[in-house]
């Protein structure tokens, strides 16, 4: 990643711009037992938004083809657009879907690093 940065420096480019949510409320329906999470998107480059479709898309085919553990949220039934992401989950599956988007995110980030150090070559 360094590596990258001084680069980037050298030859004039700026750092690619990083992705990051953040939630921002939760909507509890205590009767049917569920919730809906949201999450802000804190950049709206359009190469950053690129990358978390990408990133999305490897998670889910991951699902589909792995399977979910018991009590794991489903990552196809949340829903994205480009201000941020709406996921309805059972009340107690908070943190594996809080952990989903820690790694949904640091894949993003990781493939737009990839991305900036390709184009410096």
């Amino acid at each position: 990643m360094q590596l990258a940065v001084w680069r980037a420096r050298r030859n004039g480019r700026r750092q690619a711009v990083s992705v990051s949510l953040t939630e921002t409320a939760s909507v509890m329906d205590r009767e049917a037992g569920r919730m809906t999470i949201y999450f802000r998107l804190n950049a709206s480059d359009p190469a950053g938004l690129e990358a978390l479709r990408d990133a999305r898309r490897v998670m889910i085919r991951e699902e589909w083809n792995l399977g979910l553990q018991p009590g794991e949220p489903a990552f196809a039934e949340a829903e994205f657009s480009p201000y941020g992401v709406h996921w309805e989950i059972a009340i107690g599956d908070q943190a594996a879907c809080r952990e989903k988007i820690r790694t949904l995110v640091a894949r993003a980030n990781r493939h737009l690093e990839d991305a900036a150090a390709g184009e410096i070559y």
